[in-house]
């Protein structure tokens, strides 16, 4: 249904761009049939043309023109800038996606038009290697065939849900920042691997493959994630050890404190527009 459509992206991001190496990679598109554009940036353009072989251009009012679905990857705070360049063009014809966090469905159509076909997803980057977390939002008047192409889209680079729109805030933080999350324990594991005296490439390489064996333990065997931990702690032993000092520095509450303010922010850059 999609691999004949024409995709336009506007903004091109690390986002933006991870959508469509994972999209391409999967084959659900064509480059031939992906148009991107930026603010300014024909540097950028330049390097992701060369790279995917994909359309590119400065005018975003030839990119709706050309294509049947607009991916909205910009910041929150550009989204009005962009929604009033392009209002003239779009058409009851086009699936609109916005990517933007704490950007309502009503805002855009207030811009926009009430007939306009939108759909609010909120991906991860982990589309690169087509390994997203998506949550998608699907307005009231969008007709199945529109919410089939974007399930379509969001299921070839990742796993789709479908939630409510005031649960969106609350996944841009969860799950939409999740990845960070993620690294930036993978870099504390790097940094004490070579305190205690392991090779770069040999901490690199065991660093990722145990998170990636962990979280595919945790997906494959449905367990909690509590009776997997107790699985390979042995009170007294080598692992009861490092979690110990976790657990007194307060490494759940941190990162639950961390989630609840990537939370907060989301709805903070709804309110600020």
């Amino acid at each position: 249904m999609i691999k004949n459509r024409k995709i336009g992206f506007i903004g091109a991001g690390f986002m933006a761009q991870a959508m469509i190496s994972g999209l391409l990679s999967s084959k659900t598109l064509k480059g031939e049939n992906v148009y991107i554009t930026n603010k300014s940036n024909i540097d950028k353009l330049k390097e992701i043309k060369d790279l995917w072989n994909v359309n590119t251009t400065t005018d975003k009012s030839f990119l709706v023109k050309e294509t049947d679905i607009i991916v909205l990857a910009v910041r929150p705070g550009d989204v009005k800038e962009v929604l009033e360049e392009i209002k003239d063009f779009v058409s009851d014809s086009h699936l609109i996606i916005t990517l933007a966090a704490g950007i309502s469905i009503s805002y855009i159509k207030n811009i926009l038009g009430n007939n306009i076909s939108l759909i609010r997803a909120m991906p991860n980057t982990s589309c690169v290697v087509k390994e997203s977390a998506t949550a998608l939002v699907v307005d009231k008047k969008v007709d199945s065939k529109y919410k089939d192409m974007a399930d379509e889209i969001f299921s070839s680079i990742g796993k789709v849900v479908y939630v409510e729109e005031d649960e969106l805030d609350a996944i841009s933080g969860f799950s939409g920042s999740g990845p960070a999350y993620v690294y930036y324990m993978i870099e504390a594991l790097e940094e004490a691997g070579t305190k205690i005296g392991l090779k770069k490439e040999m901490v690199r390489l065991l660093a990722g493959q145990t998170v990636l064996g962990a979280a595919k333990t945790f997906i494959e065997t449905a367990e909690d994630p509590d009776k997997l931990r107790e699985k390979v702690t042995t009170p007294g032993g080598i692992t009861f050890e490092g979690i110990s000092v976790l657990q007194e520095r307060g490494f759940k509450e941190i990162l639950v404190e961390a989630i609840i303010k990537a939370v907060e922010r989301s709805k903070d850059l709804g309110e600020g527009i």
